[in-house]
């Protein structure tokens, strides 16, 4: 067993120890994240981490904490805590048993997933706090989007043809962006982050990146990753029924969640700087894929992305 200091209560500074049985252990090969997998002296498993970001513990605890109060199927979160030999802040969170989205899910786990995710952005946030940004504070979503969006381009290049698109999404869809209530979101929405468990019910997990948003920040990731890893049309269109309930989407809407898709990509490239060159390769070809996509969505009949 190993033991350590719980400070779940900020307010009271309560704090009192707690003990964890480990058994197994690696780090995130995209994050550097060290995760522990392990059982509470009740039997209980459970992951600890340790996220490197800014806040990034207290920001997952936040998350799933208001997941779980509004009933979003996902790990229940345990504990924040504190170690000596661990320099950050970790927690301790349930441990969610079952196979990944990508090895057995279908267009039926695709259009539940949808429904999820509308759930989780219906729940509000506040517009300052731990939720607000992971790479740190902004006064407002025009500061967050603005910021992205320099570094985006900043990363991509000036002469890339992905900037007067993104220029001109962000004219186009710059009033609806900014105004929209900042509501919870997951901004990791890939196959490895849901869990299809025993009984077929999915799960939403790693919320080491939650932040409070625009909703179709969330989208643009999920859009995202599924052109990268080449999901089936029928799979992302299941997806888009579940979440907007069937209903049509506006060309405004649209504008906005291709927006936010250029943005999620622009931020792998600019995250996979800091790699080796074959991983920045990698973001670029994607970014590629994803610029061809857009080309062809706009160019389409109106409706969901697909």
């Amino acid at each position: 067993m190993i033991e350590f200091r719980r400070n779940t209560d900020k307010l009271t500074k309560q704090e009192n120890n707690i003990r964890v049985k480990i058994n197994s252990s690696f780090s995130s090969e995209f994050s550097g994240t060290p995760l522990y997998y392990g059982a509470l002296e009740d039997g209980t498993n459970v992951v600890l981490k340790f996220p490197k970001g800014i806040n990034g513990a207290l920001r997952e605890y936040n998350g799933l904490s208001l997941a779980t109060l509004h009933n979003i199927p996902s790990p229940k979160a345990i504990a924040l805590i504190q170690r000596k030999e661990q320099p950050s802040e970790g927690l301790i969170m349930e441990k969610i048993d079952g196979k990944a989205l990508d090895e057995i899910g279908n267009i039926t786990h695709e259009f539940k997933l949808g429904q999820i995710v509308n759930k989780l952005h219906q729940i509000q946030v506040p517009k300052y706090g731990p939720l607000v940004d992971g790479s740190g504070s902004f006064e407002n979503a025009t500061g967050y989007l603005k910021h992205w969006l320099g570094k985006t381009i900043q990363h991509i290049g000036e002469q890339n043809q992905a900037v007067p698109l993104l220029n001109d999404l962000y004219k186009q869809g710059e009033e609806h962006i900014i105004n929209q209530e900042p509501r919870l979101l997951h901004r990791d929405l890939k196959d490895d982050n849901i869990i299809i468990q025993s009984n077929g019910e999915l799960s939403l997990i790693d919320f080491e990146w939650a932040q409070g948003g625009n909703p179709h920040d969330d989208l643009g990731v999920y859009l995202y990753h599924s052109i990268r890893t080449n999901k089936s049309n029928e799979r992302m269109h299941a997806f888009f029924t579940g979440y907007f309930n069937g209903k049509e989407i506006t060309d405004q809407e649209k504008y906005d969640l291709l927006f936010h898709l250029i943005l999620a990509a622009g931020r792998t490239v600019s995250f996979c700087t800091r790699f080796n060159q074959s991983r920045l390769d990698e973001a670029n070809m994607d970014m590629t894929k994803v610029l061809k996509y857009v080309d062809k969505t706009l160019s389409s009949t109106p409706g969901y992305p697909n």
